[in-house]
């Protein structure tokens, strides 16, 4: 797998150019313990913590890249540990990052022999490591922790505390509005560019369900007398075509698509806020990944 705008000259030029320069960290101030705990000391921690009985065979929630022994100086917690986030972090004198989700471009970080040869995997793991900063994962047992965290900060960042209704909590009962107008806001509250639409966008809504990104949650959320839902990272082969023949089956329902990242985003919020109550005096800041999609 080669990169067509990273070639094996260009990442090496670049890598001795890194050497010198902030990216590689050489100019900027050493940083300072604050917590005296190493990553995997802190991980121990949070498993203690979030859930009763923490899963030891999760391929997600383990560490991604660095030396899991590496004295925390501050942690910098993200919807996920792009190079951009990773970057901001070191910026601000954060060597631990703990990510919701990958690393390294697919669900379980899978490195195959492709991937480990690709230049853009190997400036990403040397940024890290000449940083001498660690990336580790909690996607699966923080959703675990209850209440939801991920809904939880969704909801708070929409301001719609007072509407949520239903099993679960995955509905909403809102004034009447349309579906428009409800895209409008998400796209205010939730800072992001990408918002779509699949339906009639003036249906009026009054109930609004939160869907999944299976086509079966998606499916199930619309069982539950709703005039629309919201999901996000849906696919458009199964989720987006099972709308469409909905809405030509003469259901009055529509599907707003929100970009992954701003979906989750306030959930690892919620996640910097809790930390402290963990590690005491620990140094903790949300570094935001952003929607970085756009409607042309």
């Amino acid at each position: 797998m080669n990169s067509p705008n990273l070639t094996r000259r260009r990442f090496v030029q670049g890598a001795a150019l890194l050497g010198t320069t902030t990216l590689l960290g050489s100019r900027l101030p050493a940083q300072t313990p604050t917590s005296g705990l190493t990553a995997r000391q802190l991980v121990d921690l949070i498993k203690g913590k979030v859930v009763s009985s923490w899963n030891e065979d999760s391929y997600r929630d383990t560490f991604k890249a660095g030396n899991p022994d590496t004295v925390v100086t501050g942690v910098a917690s993200c919807f996920m540990s792009t190079l951009d986030v990773i970057q901001r972090a070191h910026a601000a004198g954060l060597n631990f990052v703990i990510s919701h989700e990958p690393t390294f471009w697919s669900d379980p970080d899978t490195l195959t022999d492709a991937v480990l040869d690709e230049p853009l995997y190997q400036l990403k793991k040397a940024y890290v490591e000449k940083n001498h900063m660690v990336v580790w994962r909690i996607h699966d047992h923080w959703h675990l922790y209850r209440p939801e965290p991920m809904a939880t900060g969704l909801t708070k960042t929409l301001g719609w505390e007072k509407y949520v209704t239903g099993p679960g909590g995955r509905t909403y009962k809102l004034p009447p509005m349309t579906v428009r107008d409800i895209a409008k806001h998400l796209a205010t509250k939730l800072e992001s560019k990408s918002i779509r639409i699949v339906g009639d966008p003036n249906i009026v809504v009054t109930t609004l369900g939160r869907g999944a990104h299976t086509l079966e949650g998606n499916a199930t959320a619309f069982t539950e007398n709703v005039e629309a839902i919201i999901t996000s990272e849906a696919r458009e082969v199964d989720s987006i075509e099972y709308v469409r023949d909905l809405t030509t089956s003469g259901r009055k329902v529509a599907m707003i698509l929100i970009a992954h990242e701003v979906g989750e985003e306030a959930g690892m919020t919620e996640f910097t806020d809790w930390l402290p109550t963990v590690a005491p005096g620990i140094k903790v800041i949300n570094i935001k990944t952003y929607d970085k999609l756009w409607i042309a």
